[in-house]
């Protein structure tokens, strides 16, 4: 039997994860054969899956894009979908169309229906972490020991590393974390930085997929970005790492009107990933947004009042301020941009000869050097910088030519954030 109707674009990726999980890359499968695995694999019309999954579809149809497919059915097939449109309609007291029922059957057997069964935290503990990768030039080697014992002492559930580079030392430091955390890397691209993504292995989080997600234009206008799907409880989460990519030779220019154009060229890469995440449900994106100094007010949304504050600036066209207006339009209010209160930067270490030790960049309202940031709609409970890690480095971690820290050892604080989970999942 064979029929059209329109699939969203949700169901396809439902089918991808479908066809991942029960056949080969090289296999050809057609979609209606897909539908068939799905049906074949259905729970129980008593198991709260199907709550979830009831739930879910009409918020899931607001917020998708759908496209006309033809699928070709077995008889036998179709006719279970028929009855298990009919046993849905009998359950829950309201009318379903076949193509919903097929997007449910999908999101199901994908396992991407959330689960009733709530989990055993309710804040999530977040970590990010600029580790000074440098594109893996100049012979760079993973400080190996010193990432694992950061992520290991502090054991956040999630954790995103940028500038990540699985160069000299990543085995090594593979083998460290992999016991604990499920390992993700953005493909390799050569003279690249890329991110890593770890997911704390619990029995609460299942991860659902992962892929570079942010689309498929070409140029220097796409940030460093990985995205993960996870599902907690009943919580479909998204979590990303992204890093806002800087042309260095632009931004050192002499002429005011190259850098800016710089800036601009940063906040294109700032409006691909606020689209990107405007599209997803729950989100957690994590990274560097290299946005220069924050000046005056940092809550300030006004786009004229942002214009006078950095009007004689370079960042005029890529600043914190800026990048929160746009997302709270992309977004509708729903996604916040959020960063450590205070005045501590996340930038700017140096070595105190008097004392022999690192230190953080001292605290000055006039000089927020805050570049870790994050993006979410969960609740944050904190969000902070901490720089504990310095109290390991030594000399030899510090360059004597400009004090800062040393090309290939980790230059900007860990942002840390414990996020409340909603109250239902």
């Amino acid at each position: 039997m064979i029929f059209k109707l329109r699939l969203q674009d949700h169901a396809q990726k439902d089918m991808e994860a479908i066809k991942a999980r029960h056949f080969s890359p090289e296999d050809k499968i057609t979609a209606g054969y897909l539908v068939g695995v799905a049906v074949e694999h259905l729970p129980a019309l008593d198991d709260p899956r199907w709550d979830s999954a009831v739930e879910e579809i009409t918020r899931r149809e607001r917020r998708s894009t759908s496209k006309s497919t033809s699928l070709s059915l077995r008889q036998g097939i179709y006719d279970q979908l028929l009855l298990t449109q009919s046993n849905l309609q009998k359950k829950y007291h309201k009318p379903f169309s076949l193509p919903q029922v097929i997007h449910m059957v999908l999101a199901l057997a994908a396992g991407q229906a959330p689960q009733k069964n709530p989990p055993a935290f309710r804040t999530l503990s977040v970590l990010e972490w600029n580790i000074n990768g440098r594109s893996g030039t100049c012979g760079y080697v993973i400080p190996v020991t010193l990432i694992a014992n950061e992520l290991l002492t502090i054991k956040p559930h999630f954790f995103v590393l940028t500038e990540f580079v699985p160069s000299a030392g990543w085995s090594d430091l593979k083998s460290l974390l992999e016991q604990d955390y499920q390992l993700f890397l953005s493909p390799y691209r050569p003279h690249r930085n890329g991110v890593c993504i770890g997911i704390r292995r619990e029995r609460d989080i299942q991860v659902l997929s992962a892929g570079d997600l942010l689309g498929q234009e070409e140029g220097d206008d796409l940030p460093d970005y990985y995205e993960v799907s996870l599902q907690i409880g009943s919580l479909n989460l998204s979590l990303a790492g992204t890093r806002i990519i800087i042309d260095c030779k632009k931004a050192r220019d002499k002429a005011q009107a190259v850098r800016r154009q710089e800036q601009a060229q940063r906040f294109a890469q700032f409006r691909h990933l606020a689209r990107r995440l405007s599209t997803l449900d729950h989100v957690i994106a994590l990274g560097d947004f290299n946005n220069s100094r924050i000046l005056g007010d940092a809550q300030e949304l006004d786009p004229a009042a942002i214009d006078r504050i950095y009007r004689d600036k370079d960042s005029l066209e890529h600043n914190f301020q800026k990048m929160r207006h746009y997302l709270d339009q992309m977004s509708n209010g729903r996604l916040s941009l959020c960063t450590p209160e205070g005045d501590l930067s996340s930038v700017g270490a140096h070595w105190e000869s008097k004392t022999g030790n690192g230190k953080p960049p001292a605290k000055d309202p006039d000089r927020r050097h805050k570049y870790d940031h994050l993006i979410t709609n969960l609740v944050p409970e904190r969000v902070e910088y901490r720089w504990d890690f310095l109290n390991y480095y030594g000399r030899d971690q510090f360059s004597s030519q400009h004090g800062g820290v040393s090309e290939g050892f980790p230059d900007h604080a860990i942002l840390l954030a414990a996020l409340s989970l909603p109250p239902k999942c």
